[in-house]
């Protein structure tokens, strides 16, 4: 009775995601409608448990959950509202406009985003479903873009062999039903990296060649040293394969403030206008 429907924004795995507005103060916040009988055992149970999760989280560039409660067989979720699109719409419009991200960019957000799966690692959460419609946009006064990690669906503490998340950004271990930890998210992160450069995804094929590229990790490399650096660190096996921590610490993310521009023009880091409009 306290939440204003304003209009749907999203549909999430279990029901629609509503723009509602708290009557008592105005403040917008964004309600996942969860009807609670087109669930099954399984499906409840994993539900309960993201929520569980996410109630014990609290971070600025994750995405906040305030409240949930049922109402006639009904499941209400209140989350923050991001102002802005996700990382997914927002790079699509970039590419579409044939403008690449600057470097500085590049840095800001990939920053966040780590740091985000750095908290929820230490906490042994692994996300999961790391990608970039899964990443929300803030937007303060002074123009800053703030990322949101959200989507915990999936989310799930210490290890797990079971195959779940987003097909192009998993890793090649999730497809050999062996445990994997940790090492999920960082593989993820670095197909996001890799989009955010390229505006293409780093794995794609829609046949089977698919799982035996990731595991061969044939890509088509940067021409920024520093940024394959960061591929290098992520793109290997399980074992080898760097920590949030570890890749947070590469040279590439070694940044003046972003308050202090820099002198040098800012170039793109691979892609141009003309070959970004041949690949998509």
């Amino acid at each position: 009775e306290n939440y204003k429907e304003l209009k749907q924004i999203g549909k999430g795995a279990y029901g629609v995601v509503m723009m509602v507005q708290y009557i008592p103060d105005g403040k917008e916040y964004a309600m996942k409608v969860i009807p609670l009988g087109k669930l099954d055992q399984y499906q409840r149970k994993c539900m309960e448990h993201e929520i569980e999760i996410h109630k014990t989280i609290s971070h600025p560039n994750i995405v906040e959950l305030f409240e949930s409660f049922d109402e006639n067989n009904i499941r209400y979720v209140i989350l923050e509202l991001a102002n802005q699109q996700s990382l997914y719409e927002y790079l699509n419009n970039r590419a579409a406009e044939k403008q690449p991200l600057t470097k500085q960019e590049i840095q800001n957000f990939s920053i966040q985003i780590l740091t985000a799966l750095d908290f929820l690692h230490k906490k042994q959460i692994i996300h999961r479903d790391v990608k970039p419609e899964n990443i929300f946009m803030n937007m303060d006064d002074s123009q800053n873009i703030q990322l949101k990690l959200g989507d915990f669906g999936l989310a799930k503490e210490n290890a797990a062999d079971s195959v779940v998340g987003t097909y192009y950004y998993m890793a090649p271990e999730m497809f050999e039903r062996v445990r994997y930890k940790t090492e999920i998210d960082v593989w993820a992160f670095g197909c996001v990296f890799y989009t955010m450069i390229t505006y293409v995804l780093p794995f794609y094929s829609q046949s089977s060649e698919y799982v035996k590229m990731i595991k061969n990790i044939k890509y088509k490399k940067l021409n920024d040293k520093k940024a394959q650096e960061v591929l290098n660190s992520i793109f290997t096996t399980q074992q080898n394969r760097s920590t949030v921590e570890e890749v947070l610490a590469l040279p590439f993310f070694k940044y003046q403030s972003s308050y202090t521009q820099d002198t040098e023009e800012e170039e793109p880091l691979l892609v141009t206008v003309e070959n970004l409009a041949s690949s998509n």
